[in-house]
């Protein structure tokens, strides 16, 4: 299959520089100001490919919702429960312990790591 390089697959690059970790629906919402008649599963199936071709992550956060992210070097992702925003976490911060020789058995394919918990604006929000 050829891979194009469409004025969607742009729009969509586009917005997820301009949003912090948006669902398809919220690039949806930024790409149909500028082509209205973009529909919302052109813009799914563009970020499924887009996956699948790893130029892009997909983020599976509370109950099976997806966010997508830009930015594919590796790193974890804190997600707050109560208003649902996410952050990078580098590598260094979060490094997990591989049994000796454990990755001479396997391939690994896919790394996601994924903390949640409470942010610290939504903490506060909650003692007062």
């Amino acid at each position: 299959m050829t891979k194009r390089n469409t004025i969607q697959k742009s729009l969509i690059v586009e917005s997820l520089h301009k949003l912090d970790h948006p669902t398809a629906e919220e690039i949806w919402q930024d790409i149909s100001a500028k082509i209205p008649s973009i529909s919302l599963t052109t813009v799914y199936r563009n970020l499924k490919q887009m996956v699948e071709d790893n130029s892009i992550l997909a983020v599976t956060v509370d109950k099976g919702a997806i966010k997508y992210d830009s930015e594919i070097h590796p790193h974890a992702h804190f997600y707050c429960l109560s208003c649902g925003k996410i952050v990078d976490i580098p590598p260094s911060g979060f490094v997990p312990k591989i049994p000796e020789g454990f990755l001479e058995e396997v391939e690994i394919t896919k790394t996601e790591l994924l903390l949640s918990g409470y942010c610290a604006e939504c903490k506060i929000k909650e003692k007062n």
